[in-house]
């Protein structure tokens, strides 16, 4: 007698009914405040227990986790075609990646926004050539401060740079203070380094094991404000820009040279990429008053851009740009909302002073 394939048939109809529902169920949510505001409760929660059981580890056990989860779902999916238990497996793995990425991370991509924080402003071009020169001032103050290499190319010098982001996270200044912070240094370098170096892609967030990733193989200019990134996602920042801005307002409440130098360069080339929309001969005169330091490190960013360059970069820029709009953020192409947030911080300081860094008053 022939066994029936109805029942396998019944349950791969279930898992792909609950993944839809599944979908549904978030849309739903993501756009009720009060669940959004459950759901970051529930964010400071589960990531401070993960962090207590990951962080000690000396290697990301999410990078670890990714591996198996792919290598999972490839040989179900390789095994799919000949076997439909497999296929229902794959349902299953697919819905309990989906459920878990959007409880522990998905939901937070719908806080509200930081602009709400600040000011509405119109950002005007005079003002960002006024904030270039201020940040080129503070970038080359805190250049003059560093280490170099052989190459008289930036380099790190402070070996409890990590801790001191995450430490230095408790006096972000109001009203960007409320976030519950990391109470534990999770921050490692990522498995995945040399990969990444292909892609362009700098650090991420790992949301099951709440670990900061960074590449290892980067130039050191860009690992400080990499780290006070990720570090910005670990206390529920979701969005690419704001978590970018609140690692520029560790940096300005630090006294850390490193990641001071970081981020301000980080901040001044964020700056002229809008400028140069607008006005490319100021930026042309203006890169060329850079001091000899700064070209060297930009430079040196420059070769490992062009050493680096390959089509994974082409590819990662559409995806990551398809994601991040579905999240409801501008894509990767641009900064605009970040030197939107720069602006609105920088004019709310001048009407009220106590905002203002205390390392740069």
């Amino acid at each position: 007698m022939k066994r029936s394939n109805k029942p396998v048939y019944k349950t791969r109809i279930f898992w792909a009914s609950i993944l839809f529902a599944q979908f549904i169920l978030f849309q739903i949510l993501q756009r009720i405040p009060q669940a959004v505001s459950l759901f970051t409760a529930f964010f400071q929660r589960q990531k401070g227990l993960h962090q207590q059981l990951f962080g000690g580890v000396p290697f990301s056990v999410g990078d670890v986790l990714y591996i198996l989860i792919i290598l999972a779902g490839m040989a179900l999916l390789y095994k799919s075609f000949s076997s439909k238990k497999a296929l229902r497996s794959l349902l299953i793995l697919i819905n309990f990646v989906f459920f878990f990425y959007q409880i522990f991370w998905g939901m937070m991509y719908f806080r509200p926004p930081l602009d709400s924080r600040l000011p509405s402003t119109t950002v005007e071009l005079d003002n960002l050539k006024d904030y270039a020169y201020k940040y080129l001032r503070l970038a080359t103050a805190a250049r003059a401060r560093v280490a170099e290499d052989n190459d008289g190319v930036f380099r790190i010098s402070d070996p409890e740079l990590k801790k001191h982001i995450v430490d230095n996270q408790r006096n972000l200044p109001a009203p960007f203070n409320d976030n519950l912070t990391n109470k534990v240094v999770s921050v490692k370098e990522s498995l995945y380094s040399g990969i990444l170096s292909q892609t362009g892609i700098l650090g991420y967030y790992n949301p099951f094991t709440a670990e900061a990733q960074f590449n290892k193989h980067l130039p050191h200019s860009f690992v400080p404000a990499t780290i006070a990134h990720e570090a910005a996602h670990q206390l529920g920042y979701a969005r690419e820009q704001e978590a970018s801005f609140i690692g520029f307002l560790n940096a300005l409440q630090s006294d850390n040279p490193d990641l001071q130098y970081s981020n301000y360069l980080f901040v001044l080339k964020n700056l002229l990429a809008n400028i140069k929309r607008h006005d490319k001969d100021f930026v042309k005169n203006f890169m060329d008053s850079f001091p000899p330091a700064l070209h060297r490190d930009i430079n040196a960013e420059q070769r490992f851009v062009d050493e680096n360059r390959s089509w994974l970069a082409a590819v990662l820029s559409v995806t990551n740009n398809l994601f991040l709009k579905i999240n409801g953020q501008e894509g990767s192409v641009t900064y605009n909302h970040f030197v939107r947030l720069l602006d609105a911080y920088e004019k709310q300081k001048r009407l009220h002073p106590k905002m203002q860094s205390k390392k740069h008053k």
